[in-house]
């Protein structure tokens, strides 16, 4: 079989490329795929509103208004002709569609359509139910780069690598993922302390021990005062300080873990350690006028017990036994989009 070449475009933002290059993932165990990546992002953000308002009147001057208003590879585009579009993020939506129409192609976008019209897309995947969408997708759970079936074989090697820190193998370990501001998140000074507090009681009182690791957002000074909070506690078996020497070990931490806790301020972050199906805790600081996408992805998750969710200074007196955990269906929607790509297959385009 050919192999279906498929554009992911990007807005430059991690969380918006783990989707898509998720997907992609995915879509390789059925298909043989030719990816590439385009760049792009508009010289001004109001640029974004006024292709929205040209693709819904169909204005034959989009492409002239695309080419002024937006920086991108021209020779990237000219040469790659793909047959599916796939992005993530709303820097991208309507680049997304214009692109789509110029290249007669599929296209698929994740997120909200920010005014777009739905028709165009060929499908809009979201873990919400979007109204008067008809083309939605709604998956249980966002693609992300954690591949499920190599959890086990990553915390073993982990461990096997780090054997002098895991010799002591009568104690279960719980894994924490630190972000930061985001979606309307904050997290003061006092925040991280009793963060730090509520790990080290829960580790004497459960016997466990800790995996931990921030993120890029978490920031350089949050990071530098939690790691003077963390230094010397005999109860982190290991620390991931991600802005001073960032690792690749979210993989190896969800299959080592009994229990994910994860801050709330990043879904990618969330959806990962429920792809885990291990029972995830997410935990929350300030909040102020949180991005109503995250508010209902976050409750979405809630309801369908994949998730449970406490305050940060509530920690110290969580119990295993609160847990009401349910298995995310990580395929679950999946056909729909697999069925769109069959149908550019097999059926001649016009």
């Amino acid at each position: 079989m050919k192999a279906l070449k498929v554009l992911i475009i990007s807005d430059g933002k991690s969380g918006h490329m783990t989707q898509s290059l998720g997907l992609v993932n995915y879509l390789k165990k059925r298909f043989s795929i030719q990816d590439e990546t385009l760049q792009i992002r508009p010289r001004i953000k109001i640029a974004n509103y006024f292709l929205c308002k040209l693709l819904n009147k169909n204005n034959r001057s989009v492409d002239l208004f695309f080419r002024i208003f937006y920086e991108f590879d021209t020779s990237q585009v000219q040469s790659f002709k793909p047959d599916l579009i796939i992005s993530a993020g709303g820097n991208t939506c309507g680049i997304n569609a214009l692109l789509a129409k110029r290249y007669n192609c599929k296209n698929l976008y994740f997120g909200s359509l920010r005014g777009h019209q739905p028709q165009l897309f060929s499908g809009v995947i979201t873990t919400i139910i979007m109204h008067d969408v008809d083309n939605s997708i709604i998956l249980d759970v966002v693609p992300t780069l954690i591949d499920t079936e190599k959890l086990k074989e990553a915390a073993n090697s982990f461990i096997k690598t780090h054997n002098d820190i895991f010799a002591d193998t009568t104690k279960n370990l719980w894994v924490m993922l630190i972000g930061g501001e985001g979606s309307g998140y904050n997290y003061s000074k006092e925040n991280y302390k009793n963060l730090i507090t509520g790990m080290v009681v829960l580790a004497k009182k459960y016997e466990v021990r800790w995996l931990v690791t921030t993120s890029r957002r978490t920031g350089v000074e949050n990071e530098k005062y939690l790691q003077s909070l963390l230094q010397g506690k005999k109860e982190i078996a290991y620390a991931v300080y991600f802005n001073e020497k960032p690792e690749k070990i979210m993989q190896a931490y969800l299959g080592s873990g009994e229990i994910i806790f994860c801050t709330e301020d990043s879904t990618s972050m969330v959806s990962e350690a429920i792809i885990s199906k291990k029972p995830v805790i997410t935990l929350r600081g300030l909040t102020r006028n949180i991005n109503k996408g995250h508010k209902a992805v976050i409750a979405r998750f809630a309801k369908n017990r994949h998730i449970g969710r406490i305050k940060i200074d509530e920690l110290q007196g969580f119990s295993p036994d609160s847990i009401e955990f349910k298995a995310v269906d990580v395929e679950e929607g999946y056909d729909k989009i697999v069925k769109i790509i069959n149908d550019f297959i097999y059926v001649k385009k016009p």
